[in-house]
């Protein structure tokens, strides 16, 4: 029976999928159905066919509440796994029958990169986005020009026209996937902004404009002076009133020390100076007797900040806490492992997730016919799908060879096996990586060491079904 209710960071992945037509959360607040996802009612991203046929996932780029935001952010982690899928955030990404707004949504994304080109007419020349960049064309995109100060003929270009030349490429690559008619030069209107940039920056550095700011610099140099000898002065009154009432016993709170110049009040200084040094030394000197209790058993562990850094006290103390901590969770780990009702989210030593089995149900041959197999990690499928899986990885292993998904499909519950690693025998499922050797430790403890290798858990990939 297919389930319909998933915990919330498993709805977005099963809708990724796309396996199924529907799903929710427990509260309904999160939920699927067919190609589209929905935060409450607000659809915030939708499967569609490109014009070639090809899956597109569209994204809404809507600003919404704190959880709705959420919901989106675990679209796109849901997705990021299908580095191959083209996606854009677009604010039409229709729902149920609606078809999306392709040629609004071009608009909209023209309408953004011409925002980012027209900075070319108000960016400030010291600002992050304004230094001269170099397209380099490759995964790195960009690479900042050797003349940090003005874009020359080397191609460099600002920060914020190398943005919104891609914002233009991105828009370009949708009108091409929904075959839209490209009425737009992105060349020419970068070309332009770019020789808006030069000429502002020309008129920037010419000798009148340079005279300009340093007479500007002056002057807010002077009003700086004196609005900060005024603030000196008035903070040094309402210090003198403190320590007045302090010593006149209206107000019990003291100063301390270093709120008083050494030059300007010495007398008031040093007073305080002396009274802060021996309270620092009676500190220090029930420190080390709370130190000593401890480490004989007689009293409970002091706290580390009562101990200066690098101290043999700290570190002891510090080396105690992360004892205390590593045990907890190993406990909470093995717990865990155990089948046992705890929290756990965690990964082992080389970053791979934990699995464990539970509700475990055999029939009458004593094979396992049912129950659940949960990762570290949050996600959960049905062991009896991850058995199969299991002795596709045996089958894969046997041969000495790895395995990609590549129009041959393993499905696990709502995932898919992306890829077993031929090194190292590794699983890749989505976000997940599961090590062999904890393939082989959970097979070893459900008692399927000598299962048979198969490929039975191999389909063919299953088309998008149409809405």
């Amino acid at each position: 029976m297919t389930r319909h209710v998933f915990a919330n960071r498993m709805v977005a992945h099963v809708w990724a999928q796309q396996g199924q037509t529907a799903g929710r959360s427990g509260n309904g607040n999160f939920h699927f159905e067919g190609r589209t996802l929905y935060s409450y009612r607000e659809p915030i991203a939708r499967f569609c066919n490109a014009a070639d046929g090809r899956a597109v996932v569209l994204i809404t780029s809507a600003k919404f509440s704190v959880t709705t935001s959420a919901h989106c952010s675990a679209a796109q982690s849901a997705l990021r796994s299908a580095s191959d899928l083209p996606r854009f955030h677009v604010p039409d990404t229709g729902y149920g029958s609606v078809e999306p707004d392709h040629a609004y949504n071009l608009k909209n994304l023209l309408d953004a990169a011409r925002t980012v080109a027209g900075k070319a007419k108000t960016a400030r020349f010291d600002s992050w986005e304004s230094r001269p960049v170099i397209a380099t064309g490759g995964p790195d995109r960009w690479q900042y020009a050797a003349d940090a100060s003005m874009p020359g003929p080397d191609g460099s270009r600002p920060l914020f026209l190398q943005y919104a030349a891609e914002a233009f490429d991105n828009a370009a690559r949708y009108a091409a996937a929904f075959g839209l008619a490209v009425e737009f030069d992105a060349d020419a209107e970068i070309a332009a902004a770019l020789v808006v940039w030069r000429d502002r920056w020309a008129r920037y550095n010419s000798p009148a404009a340079a005279r300009k700011r340093e007479k500007a610099a002056e002057y807010r140099e002077r009003a700086r002076e004196r609005k900060e000898a005024a603030e000196r002065e008035a903070k040094r009154d309402g210090l003198l009133c403190a320590y007045v009432e302090w010593k006149t016993a209206v107000n019990p709170r003291r100063p301390a020390a270093w709120q008083f110049d050494e030059e300007t009040d010495p007398e008031i200084h040093a007073e305080l100076l002396d009274l802060e040094r021996a309270e620092r030394e009676q500190a220090e000197r029930e420190a080390a007797d709370a130190f000593g209790l401890w480490q004989a058993g007689q009293a409970p562990r002091p706290h580390w900040t009562r101990y200066d850094a690098g101290s043999a006290e700290r570190a002891a103390i510090e080396a105690d806490v992360a004892r205390e901590q590593a045990d907890r969770e190993a406990a909470t780990r093995a717990a865990w492992l155990r089948g046992e009702p705890v929290r756990f989210h965690g990964r082992d030593e080389a970053g791979g997730a934990l699995l464990r089995a539970v509700a475990i149900e055999h029939d009458a041959a004593g094979a396992i016919a049912g129950g659940t197999l949960e990762t570290s990690q949050g996600a959960s499928v049905p062991l009896v799908d991850a058995v199969k899986a299991f002795r596709f990885c045996r089958h894969v292993w046997a041969r000495g060879m790895g395995w990609q998904r590549n129009g041959e499909t393993v499905r696990v519950g709502h995932f898919q096996v992306d890829r077993i690693y031929g090194d190292t025998g590794d699983m890749k499922a989505g976000c997940h990586l599961i090590r062999r050797q904890e393939i082989e430790r959970l097979a070893a403890q459900l008692g399927l060491t000598d299962v048979e290798p198969s490929a039975d858990a191999v389909e063919p990939r299953p088309a998008v079904a149409a809405e």
